[in-house]
């Protein structure tokens, strides 16, 4: 994109809508003032006629000669006078058949007729129109200071307002990298507060994210400590172990490696969720997901519980989500009823997107939503719910958390209500 100047943008607008608007009251004027000059000029030609009439009344011929000689010198005013006896008076333009103004192609005339004769006394248009000329060109002349004044105006204007502004960048490229406060608005014109106000909330999306940054390393540092302590004993334990004896340190190994690569994976998806970042909405066949999934997590010979899938008979159900971070809802709910509860799991979907986990739960059972929460004895890591929480927040998706009492045991029930698709969707 071209980059353009605002003061050059400005200056350019306001000259051209002085210069215009100038035009339009300059032709209104013009106009206006065509009328009243006529007015004018019309009065002193039926002035003249008059004084004419009085003389010719009076039999006052030589002072009427007299008069007409005193104009001879003027072409742009000329007289005819007819009388009843004897020969008219020469005139530029054709004989009139009425009193009054008329307007002939050259001339405006004013003609009186009187007891004693006719009376025709005539002025040129041309003239006219170069007296209105000139006063126009007068006006005209009048806007060019106007503009003078208008651009110096518009130029100290811009450069008072516009200080500020460059002011407040002055402190912006002299600001910490470190230093994520907000920015103050103070001593800006109002229309830079959007800016400000729309930089803060990019400050804070910052401050965000590097918050989860930290958060991140603290507990990467937190969960991975310990595991890896373990690790590291196991495996000198194991170095120490006689050749024959080395299958059980084996599986211990193996089974310490699987938890520690299941606080990666729960790491990993806490960072994503406090960050965040790549939420997607797209079309998702919710039906073909959880197929995919409960094949996933199909029970090993270690004597996981099953998990049944209830579809309502649907073979497809299009919700608008995204694909990886639901993915990892689901996973993380059915590793936390699979882990925690005591017998089957069972997720029922309804037409209309509700989506509902449930497993029998121990007595006592409840749920730990805060980060590292968990009952006493669990292995888990306390950081699945969370996650859950978190996704389904940014997802939009309402999450419901409920221990329902039975009589053979109480059964812990998670219900997602899904965003199903239209089908302009």
């Amino acid at each position: 994109m071209t980059p353009w100047s605002l003061k050059k943008r400005l200056l350019r607008n306001v000259l051209l809508a002085v210069g215009f608007g100038w035009i339009a009251t300059l032709s209104v004027g013009i106009y206006a003032l065509n009328h009243e000059m006529g007015e004018v000029l019309d009065g002193a030609l039926k002035d003249d006629a008059a004084l004419v009439a009085q003389l010719l009344a009076h039999d006052q011929t030589q002072a009427i000669a007299t008069w007409a000689n005193s104009h001879a010198q003027n072409t742009d005013w000329q007289m005819r006078i007819l009388l009843p006896e004897g020969p008219a008076t020469a005139a530029p333009w054709p004989a009139l058949g009425r009193d009054g103004i008329s307007q002939t192609e050259d001339w405006q005339v004013v003609r009186q007729t009187t007891p004693d004769g006719v009376i025709e006394i005539g002025q040129s248009l041309k003239r006219r129109s170069h007296e209105l000329m000139e006063a126009a060109r007068a006006f005209l002349f009048l806007i060019i200071p106007l503009l003078l004044i208008v651009t110096a105006a518009v130029i100290l204007t811009l450069r008072k307002s516009l200080s500020s502004t460059i002011a407040f960048s002055h402190r912006m490229r002299r600001r910490s990298a470190e230093d994520l406060s907000p920015l103050s608005a103070d001593m800006l014109p109002q229309e830079m507060a959007p800016v400000t106000d729309a930089f803060n909330i990019y400050l804070d999306r910052i401050k965000d994210l590097r918050a989860a940054e930290r958060h991140f390393i603290a507990n990467a540092a937190h969960e991975l400590r310990t595991p890896l302590a373990v690790l590291r004993s196991r495996i000198e334990v194991m170095a120490a172990t006689p050749q024959a004896a080395q299958a059980d340190a084996r599986r211990d190994l193996i089974d310490t490696i699987d938890r520690l690569s299941l606080r990666v994976e729960r790491l990993l998806q806490l960072e994503r969720a406090e960050a965040g970042l790549g939420l997607a909405r797209e079309r998702i066949d919710i039906v073909a997901l959880i197929r995919l999934l409960c094949h996933e997590l199909r029970p090993n010979s270690n004597g996981q519980p099953p998990i049944l899938f209830d579809d309502s008979d649907l073979d497809r159900l299009d919700i608008s989500s995204d694909r990886d971070a639901l993915a990892i809802i689901l996973r993380n709910l059915l590793g936390n009823a699979r882990d925690h509860g005591t017998g089957t799991v069972r997720l029922q979907l309804s037409p209309q997107g509700r989506l509902r986990v449930t497993n029998p739960a121990p007595p006592e059972a409840s749920f730990h939503l805060e980060r590292f929460g968990k009952s006493g004895g669990s292995a888990g890591s306390g950081l699945g719910l969370d996650i859950v929480m978190r996704l389904a927040r940014d997802l939009g998706i309402p999450t419901r958390f409920e221990i329902l009492p039975r009589e053979t045991g109480p059964l812990a029930q998670v219900t997602l209500d899904l965003p199903v698709c239209t089908k302009d969707q």
